[in-house]
Parts: structure tokens; sequence; C-alpha cells
């Protein structure tokens, strides 16, 4: 097979359903946040869990991802290439490259996002022993 002959469209549903996990996980976060601020300790370590799991199933479509192409170099390179490259400064050479680059864009904000709000439980949590008061 050559290069070109990666399932673009498909790397495209998997990547949808990676961003989909990912608002899931983002929903969770504000779950999460809403019930430490209750105190509700039941709530949060059920959405805790939640997330947890909603961050697997994120990852193993990334795995799958990465065993599509495992087989062939061409596929491997491709992949790097639409994965890996900084989605802001690729240049896409498709429709289907673009709309993979689109999305990418879009996951980058999210998890930007995800980002922040983790940073702001941990503090609150963990306060001086939080990992980013040990790290900043």
């Amino acid at each position: 097979m050559e290069q070109s002959d990666l399932n673009l469209k498909h790397v495209l549903r998997l990547l949808e359903k990676r961003y989909t996990s990912i608002l899931e996980i983002s929903r969770l976060t504000r779950e999460l946040e809403d019930a430490l601020g209750r105190d509700d300790r039941a709530s949060s370590l059920l959405t805790l869990q939640a997330r947890a799991d909603e961050m697997a199933k994120a990852d193993g479509y990334m795995e799958e991802l990465w065993r599509m192409a495992e087989s062939d170099a061409g596929h491997l390179q491709k992949l790097r290439s639409l994965l890996g490259t900084d989605p802001s400064l690729a240049v896409e050479a498709g429709e289907e490259e673009e709309a993979i680059l689109a999305l990418r864009r879009k996951m980058c904000l999210t998890v930007e996002g995800l980002q922040a709000a983790d940073k702001r439980l941990s503090r609150r949590v963990a306060g001086l022993k939080s990992y980013y008061e040990t790290t900043t």
C-alpha cells in the first residue's frame, strides 16, 4: 500500500470520537468543580470515575489510530504529520486533511481549557501540595 492509501475518512471518524470524549471530559470537569463547591464527596468520587473512564476511551481512540498505520511506514509518516504537527502551522493538502486539522485545532482549544480547569481543581483540592504549586 502507498502512503495515499491511508484511510483519512476513518482517521477523521476516530478523531471525531476522540473530540466527543474530550467534550465529555470537559463537561464532567465542570460537574466535578460544582460537586467540590458543594462539598459533595459522593458526587465528586462518581464524577472522577466517570471522567477517568472517558479519558481511557479517548486514549483508546488514539491507540486505534496508531495501530491503523503501524504496518506501513508511509501511513505512519502521514499520520505523524497529521497528528504531530502543530495544527495552527500545518498546511493541508486536501479536503480530509483540512477537516482533520480543523478538528485538531478545536481539540487543542478544548484541551487548553481543560488544563486550566485541572489546574484550578488541583490547587483547590491540594493547596500547596498541588502539582502545579510545586512545578511553577
